[in-house]
């Protein structure tokens, strides 16, 4: 399957969504499967699927993710247009960090100079190319010149082979490690890896997050609401909204994924503070120079 066939598969194809009732009930993943989800990841599947559950991002929002994409307490969701990759909301958005999860998406073994915040399990080295994502873009024009690569599907079918030589993700590879540990605990088959966007959306809506807000968070498209049209919000609102609903339905969720961060080597014991977790830009602020001390 290549990236391009993974991003086109649609669970929900074919669906009404016109007249979709509210979901009353549990998701198929709670927020105590997902505890036990965290504390059973090795240290390569924490370092993945910590952000995506506590930010709600698509598996190929994972396999785009470049370095250059981490803000100072801000993850930067976004188009690639160079590279053939749009997130299906069509355009970018900007989710914000924890201190923690920014500690640990930055985190990388000194060997690792590919621009990607992450790289499939077993990886062969970064070839030069690969180090930015300038030279990935140059490299990437280079190859579909010299193939004379006129049709979409041909680029498409370059970058892909690019993307697995640069030793990038790919949706089955993370499709792949979430199995192992779905199959570790016993889960039944349909807690499939997109329910944690389910979960996600539910802790957002039932810890009182604005429709609007959790639209932004999770990167829906936006229809033509009035809502949608003229509704702005402040950053500041949104990591507002975002750390109190974090606060108020999941911070046994966090408190669990700080405990691992730190068993499994992310951050040092004397970091752990709530100020730290919670407190926003200047908590991270502070956190910089406590590290630096």
């Amino acid at each position: 399957m290549t990236i391009e066939e993974a991003f086109s598969l649609n669970p929900f194809s074919g669906v009404n969504r016109r007249s979709r009732d509210v979901i009353i009930g549990e998701p198929d993943i709670t927020t105590e499967m997902a505890i036990r989800f965290v504390m059973a990841c090795d240290r390569y599947q924490f370092r993945l699927f910590a952000p995506l559950i506590l930010l709600g991002l698509r598996m190929s929002e994972l396999v785009f993710l470049f370095r250059q994409q981490i803000k100072r307490g801000w993850l930067v969701i976004q188009r690639h247009p160079k590279l053939l990759y749009s997130p299906k909301s069509n355009g970018s958005r900007e989710a914000p960090l924890l201190p923690i999860l920014e500690r640990i998406l930055l985190h990388r073994p000194q060997s690792d100079e590919s621009a990607f915040v992450f790289r499939r399990k077993r990886a062969a080295s970064t070839p030069s190319w690969a180090a930015t994502k300038r030279t990935i873009i140059v490299e990437f024009n280079s190859r579909c010149s010299c193939a004379s690569a006129a049709t979409m599907e041909t680029r498409i079918k370059i970058r892909d082979e690019m993307m697995r030589e640069a030793g990038a993700l790919t949706p089955r590879a993370i499709e792949s490690q979430f199995r192992q540990v779905h199959k570790l605990l016993g889960w039944p088959p349909e807690a499939t890896l997109h329910k944690y966007r389910h979960l996600f959306q539910s802790t957002m809506h039932n810890a009182g997050v604005p429709e609007k807000d959790c639209q932004l968070l999770l990167g829906h498209a936006r229809g033509n609401s009035v809502t949608n049209c003229y509704t702005h919000v402040s950053r500041q609102d949104l990591r507002t909204h975002y750390e109190n609903a974090i606060a108020k339905r999941w911070s046994l969720l966090l408190a669990t994924v700080e405990k691992r961060a730190i068993e499994l080597g992310f951050i040092e014991q004397d970091c752990r503070t709530g100020d730290r977790i919670l407190g926003g830009p200047d908590a991270f602020a502070r956190s910089n120079m406590n590290s630096m001390s």
